[in-house]
């Protein structure tokens, strides 16, 4: 049995977050989980407000409703990817309640955060997840925790490339995962 952690910047600052746990149970995926977490940065602490954990059966969610409060859900669902999806298709539409339910309890700074930018990291972090469950054998290579960063364009490829080489021990100690996004489309 192999845990995977990975923990996602929804933006720049990092004050929205999307953590991520992967079990696989010989070649097969089991369980997943999601939890999307704000920067309180008044208490200096990451909260986390969402948590949606997948079975192959069941979907138990956990809201945050306030500070002494937390509402949970448990469903039955008919596979592991219908409850994956269920729990993608709640955090486009909750994870923005979330956090305006929270603003007076938590000190959240939001303006600079471009709601498009969450909504896309969020977007290629579920289809990521998706290709680990699709093709299993990616997770050997991956260590077990470690901060997922996507780049999307050649600029940023070519800046983390000269990174690499010219200090490889930095992103082995620190555990950062970096992913080329290529979208195509091909005209039938």
């Amino acid at each position: 049995m192999k845990t995977t952690q990975i923990k996602v910047a929804l933006d720049k600052k990092n004050l929205n977050q999307l953590n991520v746990s992967l079990v696989f149970d010989k070649d097969k995926c089991s369980e997943v989980v999601y939890q999307y977490a704000v920067e309180d940065i008044e208490n200096e602490r990451v909260v986390n407000l969402l948590k949606y954990n997948c079975g192959e059966k069941e979907l138990n969610v956990e809201e945050i409703v306030s500070k002494k409060e937390t509402k949970t859900i448990k469903s039955e669902t008919d596979s592991l990817l219908g409850a994956i999806y269920t729990a993608e298709n709640k955090l486009r539409t909750k994870w923005e309640y979330s956090k305006i339910l929270h603003k007076q309890g938590l000190k959240i700074l939001d303006k600079a955060v471009p709601k498009d930018t969450v909504e896309r990291t969020m977007e290629l972090t579920f289809d990521f997840v998706r290709n680990l469950i699709d093709n299993t054998e990616q997770i050997e290579s991956l260590p077990e925790n470690f901060t997922l960063n996507f780049v999307e364009n050649k600029e940023d490829l070519v800046f983390i490339e000269a990174r690499k080489k010219s200090d490889q021990k930095l992103d082995k100690e620190s555990n950062y995962i970096y992913v080329q996004v290529i979208n195509t489309f091909k005209i039938l």
